[in-house]
């Protein structure tokens, strides 16, 4: 399953509907109480952004978002199963009021939580059904408005799917993987008029996690050692922006293109995988080195310095299946050697990731301390989902959704191993130079995995 902008292709044509909090929800959440536990940086920094904004322009609503079909003829289940959703977790049931400068929740009680249908339209065309549901999710998902999410069904003779969007101060991308999963078992179990069961148990609440992170960075000052790294990447310069084979310069503002092409097969991936442990590493460090060399070698013949942001596990392994925004990334510094062994660039990517390790701080405060830091436009990452219902995901058809960001000179790429194999996604300013260097990249990556396994198979006894 990759990750798409939701396009015409994706919605058929019937019936549309939205579904909204009641009205006795709304007054509800109204006279909630006011929750101790404060907002994270990142969200305290989201919210204040969003205040006061105009009403979206929906080619710059940066939603997270899914589809998957659920159990046709059952739409009476789906705000059942919607208000289940919530009760599990706290961070949907949250509201935020702004005092000042500094912004707390209310916290709507479990039971509290009620939808109800908002029809859009009874039998309307793809194109007609796909504008009309696009308009909802971005008005829906947005900071400053409750639920900060968006459902609609699109419901035609032999299906019913689901289409949800999430504004980011309350859901990340590992939390729509959760909710592909959530969703449908709550919705089929609903269907089959058992109730809320069986699901898997309720996972810890986000809420807990923003207190930790509020301990864990009072006191931060600009002298902090663990500000030293981040010292390192406002004296980056120009080696903070894209390389100038992108073609993107620092500071322009374009809007992006989203791409996922194909990297490896399930086996390849498996053969890798194997490959890093007999280095003494692991899989994301060897495909993150394949990433690095590759944006080397567009470079030119000599090494090159690189300065760009890395995003790291934000949440805690009992927190997987939490839903929430669980932001983490640490400066990435090194100079990779485009002719360099995979394995030496990778010892670098290890020495590099552990040096910034203690440099996991929320990029707001980050430039709250550091006034002059221009942040690097290049961020890295990588998602692990080869053990996730591949099975469930299809038979649901299942999808992984973006909103469109703002323009900007920042590009997102990332590797995604799926149990169907693995590929390489990125989100990256939209000029006809960076898309082919984005290809570039892709196809400079799959031959050099392809090297790597061949000379391991050679070196290997049969």
């Amino acid at each position: 399953m990759r990750t798409t902008h939701l396009g015409a292709a994706h919605v058929r044509p019937g019936r549309v509907t939205a579904w909204v909090p009641s009205d006795r929800c709304a007054k509800a959440l109204g006279v909630s109480p006011p929750d101790e536990r404060p907002v994270t940086v990142d969200q305290r920094q989201h919210l204040l952004a969003a205040s006061g904004s105009p009403r979206p322009d929906p080619a710059e609503a940066p939603w997270i978002g899914l589809s998957g079909r659920l159990v046709p003829g059952a739409e009476d289940a789906v705000p059942a199963a919607l208000a289940s959703f919530f009760d599990r977790h706290e961070s949907l049931r949250c509201d935020y009021e702004r005092l000042g400068g500094e912004f707390f929740r209310r916290l709507l009680a479990p039971g509290e939580v009620e939808f109800v249908a908002l029809p859009l339209g009874d039998d309307l065309a793809a194109a007609e059904a796909h504008d009309c549901l696009v308009e909802h999710l971005t008005a829906s998902a947005q900071p400053h408005v409750w639920p900060r999410a968006g459902f609609v069904t699109v419901e035609s003779e032999d299906s019913l799917t689901l289409f949800a969007a999430f504004d980011h101060v309350t859901f990340d991308l590992v939390s729509m993987h959760a909710a592909l999963d959530e969703l449908p078992l709550l919705h089929a179990a609903y269907a089959r008029g058992d109730g809320p069961g069986p699901v898997p148990a309720a996972p810890p609440s986000h809420l807990d996690h923003a207190a930790g992170e509020q301990a864990r960075l009072a006191g931060l000052t600009a002298e902090d050692p663990r500000m030293d790294v981040w010292r390192e990447v406002a004296q980056a310069g120009d080696a903070a922006g894209l390389p100038l084979s992108s073609g993107v310069s620092r500071g322009g503002r374009w809007g992006h293109e989203l791409v996922s092409m194909p990297l490896a097969t399930p086996g390849e991936t498996a053969e890798l995988d194997e490959l890093a442990g007999r280095w003494g590493t692991d899989l994301e460090t060897v495909l993150i080195a394949l990433m690095l060399r590759a944006i080397a070698d567009q470079e030119g013949p000599g090494p090159y310095e690189l300065a760009g942001l890395l995003k790291v596990p934000g949440r805690p392994p009992e927190h997987a299946r939490s839903v929430g925004w669980y932001a983490a990334v640490v400066p990435l510094l090194l100079t990779v050697d485009p002719t360099a062994e995979l394995r030496t660039v990778c010892r670098q990517v290890v020495a590099a990731r552990d040096r910034s390790a203690h440099g996991a701080i929320p990029t707001p405060l980050v430039h709250r301390l550091l006034p002059d830091l221009r942040e690097p436009s290049l961020v890295l990452g990588f998602v692990d989902h080869r053990r996730s219902p591949a099975e469930g995901w299809m038979l649901n058809e299942s999808r992984a959704l973006l909103g469109r960001v703002p323009a900007d000179d920042q590009m997102h790429a990332w590797i995604t191993c799926l149990p169907k194999g693995t590929v390489f996604e990125a989100r990256h300013p939209a000029i006809p130079a960076c898309s082919a260097w984005v290809a570039t990249l892709t196809v400079t990556m799959r031959r050099a995995l392809l090297a790597e396994l061949a000379a391991s198979e050679v070196l290997q006894p049969q």
